[in-house]
């Protein structure tokens, strides 16, 4: 599946809907590897991706070294950035590590709107982790991420 996603990304009709779609995003999820498929030979991506969507909050997997929240800059600010490192786990497979961490950023955001980002970058990092110990794209379950998350509840990863 990724080859057919990253040959997607070299279709000419790809980037004007990259444009259309950038502009009205409220959130983005992106990986690092993805900015370097998106913007090929651009210096710094992100900050690309940023010009095209002011906007927007994003959501940035950086495999290996966990994850970063940037809010959207308002008022002239520069963006907020939230880290949150990869918990430390015996590596499978990582496919579908990043659908993962999405996947439970969204859930703990409809499950807990009221909390700190912190706790849904957890929650993300968390599901990711599991997802990585599995041969395959399998997440985990919502009970198996808070196992993961009570036996790491006194390090930020």
């Amino acid at each position: 599946m990724r080859g057919q996603v990253r040959a997607a990304m070299g279709a000419p009709h790809y980037a004007p809907l990259l444009l259309r779609m950038a502009a009205i995003a409220s959130v983005i999820k992106v990986s690092d590897e993805d900015l370097r498929q998106l913007f090929p030979g651009d210096a710094d991506p992100l900050t690309t991706l940023r010009t095209l969507a002011p906007q927007a909050d994003i959501l940035l997997t950086l495999r290996a070294h966990g994850m970063e929240w940037l809010t959207a800059a308002h008022g002239g600010q520069d963006d907020a950035r939230i880290t949150q490192p990869a918990f430390a786990v015996p590596v499978a497979d990582t496919v579908g590590c990043g659908d993962a961490a999405m996947g439970a950023w969204l859930a703990s955001q409809l499950q807990s709107p009221g909390a700190p980002v912190q706790a849904h970058l957890r929650q993300a990092a968390a599901a990711a982790a599991l997802t990585a110990t599995r041969a395959g794209a399998y997440a985990g379950t919502q009970a198996e991420i808070d196992a993961l998350l009570q036996a790491h509840a006194a390090s930020p990863a």
